[in-house]
């Protein structure tokens, strides 16, 4: 199971790296990259925080699954 969402995880970071490189060549003219660092890291620990939520809800519930079918 990990594997199903470590995948698309690292996809997501890679994407997520060169997203935001862009994004603050952008906004470079709006406001500087420390002004926009706390912003930054609160959405990676939203993002974390979903993700893994998501992990455990499904862990556990594929767990009962395959305990069910024994």
């Amino acid at each position: 199971i990990a594997i199903f969402f470590g995948l698309p995880l690292v996809l997501a970071i890679i994407h997520s790296i060169f997203g935001i490189k862009f994004g603050m060549a952008l906004m470079e003219g709006l406001a500087k990259s420390e002004d926009l660092l706390p912003s930054i890291i609160a959405t990676i620990i939203i993002i974390g925080v979903i993700y893994g939520t998501y992990f455990l809800a499904t862990y556990f519930e594929s767990k009962n699954i395959i305990k069910e079918e024994e």
